[in-house]
């Protein structure tokens, strides 16, 4: 008889609109991952009546326990989860194609609604522009009602001219719970279709990380609150199938377009960096009478991990930083082709530093949590083109 095996397990997520309700007819789509699929587990309890036949006491089913962990090599979906992990409701404040757009010493002269929509602190790409260098990504640091001042000056300057497009889509961490329902697909001969399906309602993500290193494949994992089991192993009446998202894995060498300090391309200075964000929610352990379990949240907290180079013409920038308690954002730029991504902690603390020993190159080791910015209000954002 054949053995399951991992490519027999696979984890769905559909939209779903009214808590306790599963959508009409779900339209699911598979989570790409390396590992994890939804463990839904009862406890037992021991009966504690006195037992006079010399025999075990009974085992009373209780609670029954959900939890999903889905670790992944990061691709463009992994960008739309993250939107959901940070509770975020994203805005398009991109622009239409205009040949009134220029780039100067400082940034760019842009028509007036352009100008509006983008807030300061926002990023944004720009494509279409004769001089191909000036087609990147770029940090708002000022405005005013038609020209856009940006933390790092354009490699050129350009009249205007071109049909160029600035795109800007943005998350910010925010309140907004979005709800799914998740379903496990088991292969099973035993069921109809050969697939056990186990279906979840009311899940929503609280935990996302991922880890840039040196080099090799961008990792991550996401964590999702399962409140609400389903019963039955049958598929839901109705249920489709959303295609798969085919975005190439994220390399750290091919696909990571830089790091960012307060908006300026550190130029390779920052060599790894990992993200955590966590909702930090909290269960009430259910009711009497109920299979579903309700989550508080609790202060958001974003934390992670920075290496950079030690340069001797200022070797103790990165020390001092953490003597002194600046804070800056860090920023990591995701590339597949012509689509980006930007993630952002807006207002990161190195809360520890050490110099790596026994090196010959010394390197910054650093710890990093975040509040949120004066500037944006916002403790972590999502920029992309998509």
């Amino acid at each position: 008889m054949a053995s399951l095996e991992r490519s027999d397990l696979s984890v769905h997520i559909a939209a779903q609109a009214v808590e306790g309700t599963v959508n009409a007819t779900p339209a699911f789509k598979i989570i790409r991952g390396t590992s994890g699929i939804v463990q839904s587990t009862p406890t037992y309890v021991t009966s504690n009546e006195v037992i006079t036949d010399g025999q075990a006491a009974q085992q009373v089913q209780d609670r029954r326990e959900s939890t999903l962990t889905r670790e992944f090599d990061v691709t463009k979906e992994t960008i739309s989860l993250f939107n959901e992990v940070i509770h975020g409701t994203q805005s398009d404040n991109s622009a239409v194609a205009s040949t009134a757009i220029a780039a100067t010493a400082t940034g760019f002269t842009v028509p007036a609604a352009t100008a509006t929509a983008l807030s300061v602190g926002d990023w944004f790409g720009m494509s279409g522009f004769a001089n191909s260098a000036l087609n990147i990504r770029y940090k708002l640091a000022s405005k005013t009602a038609t020209t856009l001042t940006t933390t790092e000056a354009p490699a050129d300057t350009e009249t205007a001219g071109a049909s160029v497009v600035l795109t800007s889509l943005k998350t910010s961490s925010d309140q907004t719970k979005t709800l799914r329902t998740i379903q496990n697909r088991i292969t099973d001969l035993s069921k109809t279709g050969n697939i056990n399906y186990e279906t979840y309602l009311d899940c929503f993500a609280s935990v996302g990380s991922l880890t840039v290193d040196k080099s090799g494949i961008v990792t991550g994992s996401m964590e999702f609150k399962i409140p609400t089991p389903l019963d039955g192993t049958a598929a839901i009446t109705g249920q489709t199938d959303l295609a798969k998202d085919v975005s190439p894995v994220v390399s750290a060498v091919n696909n990571i377009g830089a790091f960012y300090e307060n908006g300026v391309n550190s130029k390779c200075n920052i060599q790894t960096m990992s993200i955590e964000f966590n909702n930090n929610y909290e269960g009430d352990g259910g009711a009497a009478g109920c299979i579903d379990e309700k989550f508080g949240r609790g202060a958001i907290t974003v934390s992670g991990s920075v290496t950079a180079r030690t340069v001797k013409a200022n070797s103790s920038i990165w020390r001092d930083k953490n003597r002194n308690g600046t804070t800056q954002a860090l920023a990591i730029e995701f590339k597949w082709g012509d689509d980006w991504a930007i993630m952002e902690v807006t207002n990161a603390l190195i809360s520890s530093h050490e110099f790596t020993d026994g090196d010959i190159v010394v390197a910054n080791s650093m710890e990093y949590s975040a509040s949120g910015a004066d500037e944006t209000g916002k403790t972590f954002q999502i920029f992309s083109s998509f």
